[in-house]
């Protein structure tokens, strides 16, 4: 005889499209929908035996997507919300934020983005051609172990070997470690 199986406990959370990805031009569904999805999802899966869901809420998903894709004026909210004791809405009413400009408008790959500012290694166009492969459901292959990297340039042969000695502090793994 056996006991319990066990349990499943899938964790569901809205898509955020997020910086440096190749998402990061994309917009978030709109939230009453990312709610009626993840509702449907969530009442379906809970009819399984032995599975309990977890559901992140559509309005985290889109706090988190104007947080993380929103630019300067972003920052005037989080100031609002210290004041407004983390009312978002009033945040936004007071700072006339309009939070569907951040998160849902698909970005032309014209647009320069704020955190462009910053160099996470992916060229922009490595970026853009990503985008275009997600569009038509095509993956990229795995980098091939090579000396020197061809493809994305976030390999360590790229920027490793320029690097300042007191900045690199790649420790190797011993064997049978």
């Amino acid at each position: 005889r056996f006991g319990r199986a066990g349990k499943i406990i899938p964790a569901l959370n809205g898509f955020v499209p997020k910086p440096n990805t190749p998402f990061q031009w994309e917009p978030i569904c709109e939230e009453r929908e990312l709610k009626r999805r993840l509702k449907w999802l969530s009442k379906n899966l809970a009819r399984i035996p032995n599975v309990e869901v977890r559901v992140m809420s559509a309005r985290i998903a889109h706090e988190q997507a104007l947080f993380s894709s929103g630019d300067r004026s972003a920052a005037r909210v989080i100031e609002a919300m210290t004041r407004h004791r983390d009312d978002l809405d009033a945040a936004l009413r007071e700072t006339g934020v309009d939070i569907a400009f951040h998160t849902r408008r698909a970005r032309p790959y014209a647009e320069v983005l704020p955190w462009e500012i910053v160099d996470a290694g992916l060229g922009r166009e490595f970026m853009e051609k990503e985008h275009t492969r997600a569009q038509i459901a095509r993956s990229t292959a795995p980098c091939p172990s090579v000396d020197t990297c061809t493809r994305c340039g976030v390999c360590p042969t790229t920027w490793l070997a320029a690097a300042p000695a007191g900045l690199v502090q790649l420790k190797g793994v011993a064997a049978g470690a």
